[in-house]
């Protein structure tokens, strides 16, 4: 094999080891936007479950107060 044959075979073997990388960048893309996307979807019901537990506790806290009150219009 001459000098010619022998860099043709590199840059061959390099252009596929170049296209072999881009498919795996494309995919790792691919992976990267589900991972994003489910992380939203995580991150905006954790953001209505604190809502929701906001809420709880101030219905809670006026049930408290309504409570003390009766307790001491009862003691009256």
């Amino acid at each position: 094999m001459d000098m010619q044959d022998k860099i043709l075979s590199t840059v061959l073997d390099t252009q596929r080891d170049v296209q072999e990388i881009r498919e795996r960048i494309a995919r790792m893309d691919d992976v990267q936007d589900k991972v994003y996307f489910k992380l939203d979807g995580f991150m905006i019901l954790i953001n209505r479950h604190e809502d929701e537990i906001a809420a709880v506790r101030s219905k809670l806290q006026r049930l408290e107060e309504r409570i003390e009150q009766l307790e001491a219009s009862a003691v009256c």
